[in-house]
């Protein structure tokens, strides 16, 4: 058996065998005849990573290049068991972020070893406030590179708007899934340290920001910029780039986002 072939029927899910070929590079000779064991489930939600990835990369594919082994490895690891469609864009997208000519860049591992320890709603919420990020503050000024910076682009958004677009249902517990969530977050520095969950008072006391209604306040960290970037195929940017016009990221499907958002300090001129 072909060690491709191994993976089984879930690559019927985005075509040709080829596409791994080409996306995975020289390293698709590790998907050795172990896959066999796989179960259905497993390689459909394998399956979907891979999509994921060739989506991303669109007529990169063709391109010279291969995947790390070591990511690879944490790819199949985590993919196995995913069912998260946003997990699966995560993993999807740092897959494709890792494709390369360098044989030793293997950062790709770290990033997914971090993708590895979040919950889903720790995800959701990652993706939710930089796409928030990048909608309210695109096109700004300022080295996001420097903590300084970082300090001038906080953000407050409703604990309306952050429900409805987290889309807790009956059986979740917001009292206690928003502090797991921010916490979580804060824990892998994907969030500065500096945030808040509670009412206008407390806010303000803490922000000094005359915020409309209880909600929360965060401010953006060097890790979760650059998990962002990665979980969106750009991994040949730094993060001082993470404004810039050029560059684009995708709205994931079925999301609502964060739209009652308001900057805590003013923009800068």
């Amino acid at each position: 058996m072909e060690p491709i072939t191994a993976i089984g029927g879930g690559l019927a899910l985005f075509g040709s065998k080829d596409l791994i070929i080409k996306l995975l590079g020289p390293t698709a000779d590790y998907l050795g005849g172990g896959l066999r064991d796989y179960t259905k489930k497993g390689c459909e939600n394998i399956s979907r990573v891979f999509a994921v990835a060739i989506r991303t990369l669109g007529p990169k594919v063709e391109e010279k290049g291969q995947i790390p082994p070591k990511v690879l490895k944490e790819v199949l690891n985590q993919g196995y068991f995913c069912e998260d469609q946003l997990a699966a864009e995560y993993l999807g997208g740092v897959l494709a972020s890792s494709r390369t000519e360098v044989g030793r860049d293997d950062r790709g591992a770290t990033i997914l070893g971090v993708i590895g320890r979040l919950s889903s709603y720790q995800i959701r919420c990652h993706y939710l406030f930089y796409s928030a990020l990048s909608s309210t503050c695109k096109g700004e000024s300022g080295n996001l590179g420097m903590s300084e910076d970082r300090n001038k682009f906080g953000l407050f958004v409703s604990h309306k708007n952050f429900i409805e677009s987290m889309e807790f249902g009956t059986g979740e517990n917001v009292n206690a899934l928003v502090p797991h969530i921010m916490n979580g977050l804060s824990r892998e520095e994907l969030i500065a340290d500096e945030w808040v969950s509670a009412s206008p008072d407390v806010i303000k006391q803490n922000f000094q920001f005359e915020a409309p209604s209880a909600g929360i306040v965060w401010k953006p960290s060097a890790p979760g910029l650059e998990l962002f970037m990665w979980a969106h195929g750009i991994s040949n940017h730094a993060i001082i780039d993470f404004l810039n016009l050029d560059l684009i990221y995708r709205q994931i499907e079925k999301i609502v986002p964060l739209a009652d958002v308001i900057r805590t300090r003013k923009r800068a001129d």
